[in-house]
């Protein structure tokens, strides 16, 4: 890439959590996706056409145009996931109580870092705010959901069924419902937010817009910087050079408009 095309700043965007950058010598203005209506014939990376201004241009999927996981399917696979760790605890209460009914073990998982939420939340890495806050949220009536099944089983061995039972009564209304209750809002609200970006890009005359999840900022890039890459690499065709980001000697992959 010619040292020429860093006389001007560039614009970091981020799709899951790696960047890419474009010349802000091609773009032209950043909004919110707008509504996007089909059209026949198009290839799989671009997911119809948008009007900005009486303009109508074609909308293209960066996700899609590097094989990612589109947002909105990203989006609906994870709120199944929460749909599912919510059961996962109307199934657990449930257990409990007819395992101490029928004098039976309990064989599902009493520490909460064992349950599948338990083990994923463990471990999840976001940027996305919402998620992040949704999360902590549900973490401590998660635990308490564990803490106190263990104080029921003890109540059942020290002082019968019918205390043990009502101990489980009270965590199915109380925190159990309280997770689902969160569960479902995060849902909801990963739904409500799942809000990407256009860039209006123009290339020989011609405008079109690209989705991304972020735009990060508009930064200067180094030349010295700045690594050609390999001809064999995956997204040789559209990925012209790899700059690091002085500030923190992050990767960002340095893309051509134009090949898109």
């Amino acid at each position: 890439m010619a040292r020429e095309a860093f006389d001007v700043p560039w614009v970091f965007v981020r799709l899951q959590r790696q960047y890419f950058g474009f010349s802000t010598a091609d773009v032209r203005e950043m909004l919110s996706v707008p509504e996007v209506c089909g059209a026949p014939d198009l290839p799989a990376h671009v997911r119809g056409m948008i009007t900005l201004r009486d303009r109508v241009l074609p909308l293209i999927d960066l996700r899609a145009r590097l094989g990612m996981t589109p947002v909105a399917q990203e989006t609906e696979e994870l709120c199944k996931f929460i749909e599912l760790r919510a059961e996962d605890h109307r199934r657990w209460v449930r257990e409990l109580e007819a395992s101490i009914r029928e004098s039976r073990p309990f064989t599902l998982a009493l520490d909460p870092h064992k349950c599948a939420f338990g083990k994923w939340y463990d471990v999840m890495k976001t940027d996305n705010t919402v998620l992040a806050g949704q999360l902590h949220r549900i973490d401590q009536p998660h635990q308490q959901v564990h803490r106190k099944g263990v104080q029921a089983l003890e109540l059942a061995r020290t002082q019968g069924a019918e205390t043990a039972l009502a101990r489980v009564r009270e965590i199915e209304a109380g925190d159990v419902a309280t997770v689902c209750a969160l569960m479902d809002e995060t849902q909801d609200l990963l739904r409500k937010s799942a809000r990407e970006i256009a860039l209006v890009v123009e290339m020989a005359g011609r405008q079109f817009a690209i989705t991304v999840d972020h735009v990060e900022c508009v930064e200067r890039i180094d030349p010295d910087r700045v690594d050609a890459l390999p001809d064999h690499a995956a997204t040789a065709d559209i990925v012209s050079a790899i700059a690091r980001r002085t500030r923190d000697d992050s990767i960002v992959m340095l893309l051509d408009a134009g090949r898109l």
